[in-house]
């Protein structure tokens, strides 16, 4: 799995939101996205895994509607990591980012 973490401005509780997306393979290649409000991060305000729309997403743009209705709006910079993760297959990597598309890599 890879996995990709920020911050951003939301429409959330808190008026922020950590947005986690990723690539993986459990049930065939797919991506990933989970949205937690940054003051509660224990739980999801949306996960993909729980909608059967988009639990077998092949592109992160799939998601720019549901992240819309959160005020989310997911940086291109993150789109293209994971298209990148896509096609190289990319797992076992995690990156935390900020919202001026720089980045540690956690693993």
């Amino acid at each position: 799995m890879s996995r990709h973490t920020i911050e951003l401005p939301s429409t959330t509780q808190s008026g922020r939101a950590v947005l986690i997306m990723g690539f993986e393979m459990i049930r065939g290649p797919h991506i990933f996205a989970m949205l937690h409000d940054a003051e509660d991060t224990s739980n999801y305000v949306w996960a993909s895994f729980t909608s059967p729309m988009f639990m077998n997403a092949q592109c992160p743009t799939e998601f720019i509607p549901v992240m819309d209705g959160f005020g989310v709006e997911i940086p291109v910079f993150i789109i293209q990591a994971l298209q990148e993760d896509w096609f190289k297959q990319q797992l076992g990597t995690e990156y935390t980012w900020l919202e001026d598309g720089t980045f540690t890599q956690v693993r």
